[in-house]
């Protein structure tokens, strides 16, 4: 729809929330809501901005909770990640190899590996 409209005047400082100015009619029955949440910074506005939406829409923890990326650390190939089209100086499949041992040792705790390809996504879990 062309008709509604949220943003930000950097320069005045303003928040503005509405129907575009060049809406020529309103259908009727139509709803519009905003939500504008506040919070003492990033990770506790968006906190509590997702508490308010699953409020609002009757949804639970249970779905991120039960989220197996949610729970357990992993490892991402996908775009902007280090080998993100670029396996280094051998092939993907070494190269993860490599990761992967590398974390061994490190006792890093991975419990899964998201590879990114040109032409497929694959997640294993280990």
């Amino acid at each position: 729809s062309q008709m509604a409209w949220e943003g930000m005047d950097m320069k005045s400082h303003y928040l503005s929330f509405g129907l575009l100015g060049k809406a020529k009619e309103i259908p009727k029955g139509f709803e519009y809501e905003t939500v504008f949440y506040a919070g003492r910074d990033v990770n506790d506005a968006y906190k509590g901005w997702g508490r308010l939406m699953r409020e609002r829409y009757g949804k639970g923890d249970d779905l991120r909770e039960a989220d197996f990326s949610n729970n357990y650390v992993g490892y991402w190939t996908d775009n902007g990640a280090c080998y993100h089209y670029y396996p280094g100086e051998v092939n993907y499949e070494e190269t993860m190899m490599q990761v992967y041992e590398a974390a061994k040792q490190k006792e890093i705790p991975f419990r899964y590996l998201q590879v990114n390809l040109p032409k497929f996504e694959l997640i294993v879990l280990f």
